[in-house]
Formats: C-alpha cells, sequence, structure tokens
C-alpha cells in the first residue's frame, strides 16, 4: 500500500485544532473541506498493509526507524495512493475483516468453521477492486473518514536549520532547570524536602531519563517553554505518579497528553518567539 501522512504543525496552529475530531475541526472552520495549509506532509512509505487501520497500529506502535513524525492521532490524514485489491470479506457478528491474500481468506473461513462461528463470506477476486480506495482519510476519534484534501497546499516537514540539534538544546535547558531545581532544594528544611518529595523524584526522573526517550517531535514542542522540566515533571506526576518506571512508551504518553490538550501554554512560560506567536494568534481570533 502506497500511503502519505500528513499532520498538523503545532506552531502554524494558532487556533489549537490539532487532535480535534472532523466535527469540531469543520465547526470551527465553517465547512466541509480540511485546511491542508495547516498541515506538514510527514511521511511516504509502501508498506503490505491492506487497511487504514493496519497503518494506525504501525504509526503507534512499530514506528519505521526513518519516521520522523509524532503517533498517530485525532487530526491526522493519510492520503492513500495505491492499495493492493480486495480478494473477499468476511462478516461476522461482531466486525467486518478484508483480505487482499488469498491464503488468508481462505484459512480464516477455516478457522471459523472450526469454531462454529456464522459467517457471510464475499468474494471478490478477479473484480481488480482496491482494499481501500485512493484518496485522503482523516483520523477521527472513531475510525477514519474521506475528506476533501488539498496536498499542494500543504508544507513539507520543516526541519530545524543547522547547526542547530534540537535534542542538544533540550539537554542543555534541562541541565539548566535542573541546577535551578537543586538550588531551590537546597534551601528547604528537612520537612519541607519531604512535603516535596514528589517534585523531587519526578524531577530527578525526568531530567535523568527524558534527553535520550524523547521523540524529535516532542523535544521540539519541549523547546518552547523556559523549563520544560518543570513541565515534565508536573505531568509525570499527574499522570503516573512517582511509583512507575519509566520507559519511553510512558513518556510518549505524557507528551501526548500535554501535546493533545494543549493546555501547557496557558500556565508555564515560554521562550520570547512562542510568546509572540501565541499573541498573534490569540488577536487573530478576536472580535
Amino acid at each position: 500500500m502506497k500511503f502519505c501522512i500528513y499532520q498538523i504543525n503545532l506552531d502554524r496552529d494558532t487556533d489549537r485544532v490539532a487532535f480535534e475530531d472532523l466535527e469540531n475541526l469543520q465547526r470551527y472552520h465553517g465547512g466541509r473541506v480540511i485546511r491542508s495549509d495547516l498541515y506538514d506532509k510527514n511521511y511516504e512509505g509502501d508498506f503490505p498493509c491492506s487497511s487504514l487501520e493496519d497503518l494506525f497500529h504501525i504509526f503507534n506502535v512499530e514506528h519505521p526507524a526513518d519516521y520522523p513524525g509524532r503517533s498517530m492521532s485525532v487530526s491526522d490524514v493519510v492520503e492513500i495512493v495505491d492499495s493492493p485489491k480486495l480478494v473477499g470479506v468476511i462478516e461476522t457478528e461482531f466486525r467486518v475483516e478484508r483480505f487482499t491474500d488469498f491464503l488468508e481468506y481462505i484459512s480464516t473461513q477455516e478457522a471459523l468453521r472450526d469454531q462454529n462461528t456464522e459467517f457471510v463470506a464475499h468474494d471478490y477476486m478477479g473484480l481488480n477492486v482496491p482494499a481501500i480506495e485512493p484518496g485522503f482519510y482523516f483520523c477521527d476519534s472513531i475510525g477514519f473518514k474521506q475528506v476533501i484534501f488539498h496536498p499542494e497546499n500543504a508544507g513539507p516537514k520543516e526541519k530545524v536549520a543547522a547547526p542547530q540539534n534540537t535534542k542538544a538544546l533540550l539537554k542543555s535547558r534541562l541541565e539548566e532547570n535542573y541546577s535551578e531545581f537543586k538550588a531551590k532544594w537546597l534551601q528547604m528544611s528537612p520537612e519541607e524536602l519531604i512535603r516535596n518529595c514528589e517534585e523531587v523524584e519526578a524531577v530527578t526522573r525526568m531530567y535523568r531519563d527524558a534527553p535520550d526517550a524523547l521523540s524529535e517531535e516532542a523535544t521540539e514542542y519541549l523547546l518552547r517553554f523556559k523549563n520544560p522540566l518543570m513541565v515534565l515533571g508536573d505531568e509525570w506526576v499527574s499522570c503516573n505518579g512517582i511509583d512507575s518506571f519509566i520507559i519511553d512508551d510512558d513518556l510518549g504518553h505524557i507528551m501526548w497528553e500535554l501535546m493533545d490538550r494543549r493546555e501547557a501554554e496557558d500556565y508555564y512560560e515560554l521562550e520570547p518567539e512562542y510568546t509572540a506567536t501565541k499573541e498573534d494568534g490569540m488577536q487573530e481570533i478576536s472580535f
């Protein structure tokens, strides 16, 4: 299956429509056409898939090594350029499954018979029907919906200009933040340290593990804050407490929550360039 993935560029998203479902996004923009100028084309691929759900699984659980974007989520748009031909569809009481592999199609029917499961099989062999019609599909809160999308208006994935290195920048920022936290803790009495033990644990964990575990997209997002370590520490406590062992998936969940809600910009101090962008966006939608 040949496909492209488009994701909203968070820096151009002054109206904060990223991660909104299709109904809310269309209501906000006053029409059925998706505003493709908000999107970047983040990936092109050709994978042995037969459904959009397969792609959703891959780009949430098994990211390709060359994939630069965030995990696929609500508001992303998938372009199907070409898809394999359908050989059959099997319907049971609980699901409808589409097949592009004939042997898998036959073996699934045999397995259902062995399980005494009622099903209806629809053969498409030789009919030259694509598993998915070429077009653009919006990742909605439930499933995918075909939409009108103009890829010529979308931007390419924006890269940070050399020699700037976002990982190194974030690591340096976190080191500065951690030094400030330590200076504050050293001024506390033992009783105050005990009361703040959750903050100490969360901040220390984030300082130790975040630089190597975060994706490029998450790193770029955190660099908009003057104190990304405080943002991470507070969100970690909010999501998990201090008893969880940090792994990449946990940090991925934290970043998904932050970038999904888009509330952190309202509560934490931003770098000047992001403060200006936010104020401009607020002026654009004021009455």
